[in-house]
């Protein structure tokens, strides 16, 4: 049974991340590279993608298991209209960054 449900996560998450790489496709299809990145938000979704496609493309190679934490920036790229959400994903995302640096 945890097979079938690992299918059934593994499926999901492959979907999420074609809609994401979609959107993603969109946005710089209709704004152009340089409306793109001024909208900071979209280096987040940029990420999400990337390490998204990471784990899939390099799958034999050096251990990306970090990587599956992007993932849980997909949630904030799905609720980042609600201002009080985006306070907290930046406070988030700069602690990691300070975290990060530290070590």
């Amino acid at each position: 049974m945890a097979t079938e449900d690992d299918n059934d996560a593994s499926t999901m998450d492959h979907a999420f991340l074609l809609v994401f790489t979609a959107e993603m496709f969109l946005k710089l299809i209709s704004s152009g590279w340089g409306g793109y990145i001024m909208d900071r938000w979209n280096y987040l979704d940029f990420a999400v993608v990337v390490g998204g496609w990471l784990p899939l493309v390099l799958s034999n190679n050096a251990n990306l298991s970090s990587m599956r934490l992007l993932r849980l920036f997909r949630i904030a790229t799905l609720v980042r209209r609600v201002k009080s959400m985006r306070h907290v994903v930046g406070v988030l995302f700069k602690s990691m960054m300070q975290v990060w640096l530290k070590c």
